[in-house]
């Protein structure tokens, strides 16, 4: 998912985290890492928020890259 500014998201189901990084490679960082395993499916991200999907909630997931916290 690619955002404003050259900025794309991606979700590691693998490794239980949300990164991202500009398109040219460089300033790869993890915005979310959570500590047990999570499924995760789909990224929207908005000005201020990204939302998340994880295949065994039937909810969305507010991420707010702002201030590392998930708001429900």
């Amino acid at each position: 998912m690619c955002g404003s500014a050259g900025v794309m998201y991606w979700a590691d189901g693998g490794l239980d985290k949300i990164e991202t990084a500009y398109l040219n490679g460089t300033g790869r960082r993890t915005l979310l890492r959570e500590t047990s395993v999570h499924f995760y499916y789909a990224l929207l991200r908005d000005a201020d928020n990204i939302y998340f999907t994880d295949w065994r909630y039937v909810y969305v997931c507010k991420f707010s890259p702002e201030t590392n916290l998930i708001v429900e």
